[in-house]
């Protein structure tokens, strides 16, 4: 690797070297992101406060909504029940507050409130075999390519019962829109963080590696049923995403590999979703596999 690309990989994935320490700041001699510094049970309630966190946000983006329509929740509730198009859009759009605010409260905790490092303390770096940034970006690009062919392989016996998901798409241009920047710039850095950066190596040093493999895939599957039920094949999907996003957080023991392949899985599907109307060949692909 050249030092051009040296400098150009450094710049990516050293975010934290070369921001200047807070005051008060201090960077711990080695920081191992497999060794955090909260447990298990810190990790789930985290996990726990993210899902209350959502509910709260999107429940007062709601009611902030009807107060300023001049709408009853009675009302609401009605809209809810015919799957009211600007209702939709509302609590799409309270996602973007969601992320920003769930992000902010891993922060606190992975930083001890800006004393250590937050990127450097969830692994983010490719690893100690060292390649250039574009050598790294093809092979989980690659990676994130050979999860959507074999995802649709997956899903094909199963057929297309229409679930959550497609409802929101095919409800309104808004509302797709929506759902494919959320799904390709928020959902994957505040899922591999919450999933990946906190919970599997805390599970891990409590557990083991395969328990929290397993652990964490089958809670990144669970809150994502919702979404996809009763599409069976899709829902399999998404187990098959979490447990090789998981087992590449382990092998790699960084988090970063794991965020591009999401990213890149997930902005596949929503530049295909975005480009759906204009191109007739893919009309189909409005029952995708990516989350928010």
């Amino acid at each position: 690797m050249n030092q051009l690309q040296e400098n150009e990989f450094e710049k990516f994935t050293r975010f934290d070297d070369a921001m200047p320490l807070a005051p008060g700041r201090e960077k711990p001699d080695v920081i191992n992101p497999d060794n955090p510094h909260w447990n298990s049970f810190t990790a789930l309630a985290m996990w726990v406060f993210s899902l209350f966190l959502m509910g709260v946000i999107v429940y007062v983006s709601i009611i902030v909504y009807a107060f300023f329509g001049g709408i009853s929740m009675s009302e609401i509730g009605e809209m809810a029940r015919v799957n009211d198009v600007n209702l939709i859009v509302v609590n799409i759009a309270a996602m973007l507050p969601v992320h920003l605010a769930t992000i902010l409260v891993t922060w606190l905790l992975v930083s001890r409130f800006g004393k250590q490092p937050f990127f450097e303390t969830m692994g983010w770096d490719f690893g100690s075999i060292k390649y250039s940034f574009y050598s790294y970006l093809l092979i989980y690009s690659g990676v994130a390519v050979a999860l959507l062919v074999v995802g649709n392989l997956i899903a094909l016996p199963f057929g297309k019962p229409e679930n959550e998901l497609e409802r929101i798409l095919q409800s309104s241009r808004a509302a797709l829109y929506i759902t494919a920047f959320l799904a390709t710039f928020t959902a994957p850095l505040v899922e591999e963080v919450i999933y990946r950066g906190i919970m599997f190596p805390a599970f891990q040093r409590s557990f083991g590696t395969i328990p929290a493999v397993g652990f964490v895939t089958f809670l990144f599957t669970l809150i994502h049923v919702p979404q996809y039920y009763p599409s069976v094949g899709v829902i399999l999907v998404i187990c098959v995403l979490s447990l090789t996003l998981t087992i590449i957080r382990a092998v790699t023991k960084n988090l970063l590999p794991s965020f591009v392949v999401h990213t890149v899985f997930n902005g596949i599907q929503a530049v295909l979703l975005v480009a759906s109307p204009y191109i007739s060949s893919l009309e189909a692909t409005e029952s995708g596999f990516f989350h928010f």
